[in-house]
């Protein structure tokens, strides 16, 4: 199986995908072990196999259902300790973002993700959030937290809980002072969604930010040249 060549086809766009999709039919399981190999014997061919899934899943709710299905709970577990491999950033990513497209817009598939993860995971994956050395990593961690909390009050507080002070106060470094303006907006995201719903968490915010960081968050709002990391910035103060 040449996967460069699929990878390569299944970026071109949605009807290309269908295409890949339908002429791996029958062979989807050569694409899934070579994906979930841990730790990954040929780290270049896990990162392709990961990226071709990842884009085969963005666009079909179908897909997304089916490949869930593919994977099963061992194949997903592999996936999530694919997101923490040590020294192999590429890889990282590329689990990452195939976790965000198999949950995205299903509340079901986002609570099995998270019954597996467990606090130790999560907190792991909070760390690639907050690591700016690798900010490919680091956007895809912070996209899949923020979608596996949408929606659900319980995991919200329990991502609060796993971040405690110091995760927390990373977030926010990493909303206010990040030279990446997608890195400092899903971080402003992050932080909007997980004290949306609650005064309690609100307070605790407030007084993590401190002074200074009150005023970082007031620069950042105030920043005319990121207009979508300015808005953000906003919304987070007025909620």
């Amino acid at each position: 199986m040449e996967l460069e060549k699929l990878l390569n086809r299944s970026r071109i766009g949605e009807e290309e995908q269908a295409a890949v999709y339908r002429e791996l039919e029958g062979r989807m399981s050569e694409v899934v072990n070579a994906a979930i190999s841990t730790p990954p014997v040929q780290p270049a061919v896990a990162e392709k196999a990961l990226g071709l899934l990842s884009n085969l899943a963005a666009n079909s709710e179908v897909r997304k259902a089916e490949l869930w299905a593919s994977l099963g709970a061992a194949g997903r577990a592999a996936i999530l300790l694919a997101t923490t491999t040590p020294a192999q950033p590429a890889v990282d990513e590329k689990a990452l973002s195939l976790l965000v497209h198999l949950t995205i817009n299903s509340d079901v598939r986002k609570a099995e993700l998270w019954a597996s993860m467990g606090a130790a995971v999560r907190t792991a994956i909070a760390t690639a959030a907050m690591t700016p050395a690798e900010s490919a990593v680091a956007n895809q961690a912070l996209r899949l937290l923020v979608n596996l909390i949408a929606s659900s009050d319980v995991r919200t507080a329990e991502l609060w809980a796993s971040l405690g002070a110091s995760g927390r106060a990373a977030v926010i470094t990493a909303a206010t002072t990040s030279s990446e303006p997608a890195m400092a907006g899903r971080a402003l995201g992050l932080l909007i969604s997980l004290t949306f719903n609650s005064d309690v968490r609100k307070v605790e915010l407030w007084a993590t930010l401190g002074a200074a960081g009150r005023e970082s968050l007031i620069v950042t709002a105030t920043t005319a040249g990121e207009p979508e990391v300015a808005k953000l910035a906003l919304i987070l103060l007025i909620i």
